[in-house]
């Protein structure tokens, strides 16, 4: 899973963060083996893996259990843009809780066709995809917006 998630041919790779700083991150904290599993785990739910995913992002970028990463992304845009003279870059930001959930549904996806090794029971469309032209394509933000709105509005409770 370490090697998916730091990215590989199947995902992207978070900006900044390589497969050496994911398995310490991972690693570091016994009760990560809890999202791991999850992670791993066939008989998840959609709503478990984004949950899960999101926990693990922000351990990813450094947080607390508690955290958010819409949180943690406010903070170290704070924290940059008043460190240096220039606007701090996106891309070192966290990644906003809307976006953060696409790459875990691609790492589950991933995951799940490496442990079957066959995408047989695993239909890519429950997990961030779509048809186009006859090939998966990733669905766009917009795609899921009113299916994450519950999300969002937590999120915006919560910060």
């Amino acid at each position: 899973m370490i090697h998916v998630v730091g990215g590989c041919d199947a995902t992207s790779a978070p900006y900044g963060i390589g497969k050496a700083t994911v398995f310490r991150r991972i690693t570091a904290v016994t009760a990560n083996k809890r999202l791991v599993y999850t992670m791993q785990n066939e008989n998840v739910n959609k709503d478990e893996v984004i949950a899960t995913s999101l926990s693990l992002m922000v351990r990813l970028y450094g947080g607390k259990p508690a955290d958010k990463l819409n949180k943690m992304r406010h903070e170290v845009y704070c924290k940059l843009a008043a460190t240096f003279c220039v606007r701090p870059l996106p891309q070192k930001l966290p990644p906003t809780e809307q976006t953060a959930i696409f790459h875990p549904l691609t790492v589950h996806l991933q995951v799940m066709m490496w442990k079957k090794l066959s995408t047989a029971g695993f239909d890519p469309s429950l997990w961030g995809w779509h048809i186009v032209s006859g090939h998966y394509k990733p669905c766009s933000v917009h795609c899921y917006m009113l299916y994450f709105s519950y999300l969002i509005t937590d999120t915006v409770h919560n910060v």
